[in-house]
């Protein structure tokens, strides 16, 4: 995932709809049970409905929102729902419903809050909170009875590429992981029926002294018995290029990762039919080969869910488009990291929001 940050938009730009460059309606795309944006709109202060309203405005019926528990419990022992509060509420009275990511540890527990905790269970009391606030029958929703309460969570993400550096603290580790997952899944399975676990799941991983792995066979080492921890897997098949390429380009480049991950599973004995891509994106910049054209964005999306509700029909359940805006990079990043929005840093749609929208009919 890359961070998004905040923007500051001029009014117009909230309500600019299709101006710009954007692409001419096609023949109709295949469902994809689930469609959604990473649009993060909780950090969005007031402009958050606005940005929600854009995302339903593209076709998403889901947004994957960050739920930070360094932010609910910054001080140990004490919840601060009041955020996540307005952004559910939000959401719903928008009628989209939200995909938590949980991610984010506090400073009392790590010094840094992409510090996959090495004892688990602080974070799994935060987990079993959270469906216990917003999940079904949740205290949120007896709270709000005018609220749809259809809208509660029922699957919750549990932390994001954890394998890679930038989200472990530079010390990814599939023990770690995993552990994280036993503990987390089962408090969230103990704290209703109902709710449901998605585990991040990669094909080749890289440790912190440069050896490659396969992810899926290592947490499942680790841990015996994991699959019964979670219910689904959240993927992120990025690929440099079409989302299915050439046969020289190999399938671990692509989108055909998951059928690479989905072997593993079946391997390990984990669930084969609940694959959930909850980041695809392709960044849109005049560096070459590092972004693609906008042309090329909206095509290599179409692609994505041309092949997500055909080829993958019946095992993946969900694509998120990463991501709503465009950003400006912080100083020393690529500026491809600021670049994958479906809408431009003034708020014009590019190509791809059209396809987005069409898919989401």
């Amino acid at each position: 995932m890359r961070r998004l940050r905040l923007l500051v938009l001029l009014p117009a730009a909230l309500t600019l709809g299709t101006l710009g460059c954007a692409a001419s309606d096609g023949e109709p795309l295949p469902t994809v049970p689930r469609l959604g944006l990473v649009s993060n709109t909780l950090d969005w202060g007031t402009q958050m409905a606005a940005m929600q309203r854009r995302s339903r405005d593209l076709g998403a019926g889901w947004l994957r929102e960050e739920i930070r528990w360094n932010e609910v419990e910054p001080v140990r022992g004490t919840r601060r729902w009041a955020r996540t509060d307005r952004l559910v509420a939000s959401a719903t009275r928008r009628g989209l419903r939200i995909l938590p990511l949980l991610i984010g540890t506090p400073r009392w527990a790590a010094p840094d809050p992409t510090t996959i905790p090495t004892d688990p269970r602080r974070y799994a009391a935060f987990a079993r909170d959270v469906v216990r606030r917003y999940g079904p029958d949740g205290a949120f929703w007896r709270a709000n009875p005018d609220l749809d309460r259809r809208f509660a969570m029922a699957w919750f993400e549990l932390w994001n590429e954890p394998f890679l550096p930038q989200f472990a603290a530079d010390r990814q580790d599939a023990g770690t992981y995993a552990r994280l997952v036993q503990a987390a899944g089962n408090a969230i399975h103990a704290a209703h029926p109902r709710a449901r676990v998605l585990a991040a799941m990669e094909y080749e991983w890289k440790t912190p002294d440069g050896t490659f792995r396969r992810w899926v066979r290592d947490v499942h080492a680790a841990v015996p018995k994991l699959a019964e921890s979670y219910d689904g897997v959240a993927v992120h098949p990025y690929s440099p290029g079409a989302p299915i390429g050439t046969a020289a380009a190999g399938a671990s480049k692509d989108l055909r990762r998951m059928e690479l991950i989905r072997e593993d599973l079946r391997t390990v004995g984990g669930p084969t039919d609940q694959v959930w891509i909850t980041e695809i994106g392709w960044p849109t910049c005049p560096q070459r080969p590092a972004c693609v054209s906008r042309a090329q964005q909206a095509r290599y999306l179409e692609q994505a869910i041309r092949a997500a509700g055909g080829r993958y029909r019946g095992w993946v359940r969900a694509l998120f488009a990463y991501a709503l805006f465009d950003f400006r990079p912080a100083s020393g990043e690529p500026l491809r990291e600021g670049a994958f929005g479906l809408l431009e840093l003034d708020g014009r749609e590019k190509p791809a929001a059209a396809v987005l929208r069409r898919a989401g009919r």
